[in-house]
């Protein structure tokens, strides 16, 4: 609606003009709450540009930038797209635990984004979080259960197929974490390019059995234990 829109960039404004400086000193900045919204007015990300120019550069306490919390909480392009438009080096930006914006889209299983991610930066398919992580193994266990899965591993796959392969630092391979987040059909994709990893352990000595053990939802999801199962039978007696 126009008219509230208007009314809302009005009021932003006097708001910005009064306590605009102080609310940027705040732990999360005014812009990464306004980008957190789902699908929010690109007008209105503007204006608080207008007003702070650096403010899309600017780090939250966790050390995460507003396109980190835009790329968690979209399901649209468009914000995202404004924010890289005004800083190319945002794609390589990490918060404090080194995730950077494609460790946030594919955990939050925003398709479109990482589809758009994977566009503009296809190498990003290979940052690696502090704890080791792929975007790969973020995609497998996103926090919004099994949103998009399927398809963003298949992107994911497509441009790295090798990441299949790749351990984070828990030594768990992304089909440990799939066969306890995700579906027969994920972890079906990451063995047929990585076979081996039914029969790996992490650092631990776990193999994905014990990983599918972990599933609250595990007796809902007899069609994966079947799966692993047959590609491994001896893996309940170790």
């Amino acid at each position: 609606d126009i008219s509230y829109l208007d009314q809302y960039l009005e009021d932003l404004s006097l708001i910005l003009m009064e306590y605009g400086e102080l609310a940027f000193q705040e732990e999360v900045s005014p812009l990464s709450i306004a980008v957190s919204k789902n699908n929010p007015y690109i007008e209105i990300i503007q204006k608080i540009i207008e007003f702070k120019p650096t403010a899309y550069a600017l780090e939250d306490e966790d050390g995460s930038i507003p396109i980190h919390h835009a790329c968690a909480c979209n399901e649209d392009t468009t914000i995202i797209e404004y924010l890289y438009s005004l800083d190319k080096t945002c794609l390589e930006k990490v918060d404090n635990y080194g995730a950077s914006v494609i460790h946030y889209a594919t955990f939050s299983g925003h398709m479109n984004i990482v589809k758009y991610l994977l566009t503009i930066q296809p190498l990003c398919v290979t940052y690696a979080e502090g704890n080791g992580a792929l975007p790969l193994h973020d995609a497998v266990q996103n926090c919004r259960g099994r949103y998009h899965q399927t398809e963003i591993t298949s992107m994911l796959l497509t441009v790295c197929p090798e990441a299949a392969s790749k351990r984070d630092s828990l030594g768990a391979f992304p089909f440990h974490r799939a066969v306890k987040s995700s579906t027969v059909q994920v972890a079906q994709m990451l063995i047929d390019i990585f076979p081996k990893a039914v029969f790996a352990t992490d650092s631990e000595g776990l193999l994905p059995i014990h990983y599918f053990s972990q599933r609250v939802d595990k007796d809902q999801q007899l069609d994966l234990l079947q799966y692993i199962l047959e590609l491994n039978p001896k893996g309940t007696s170790m």
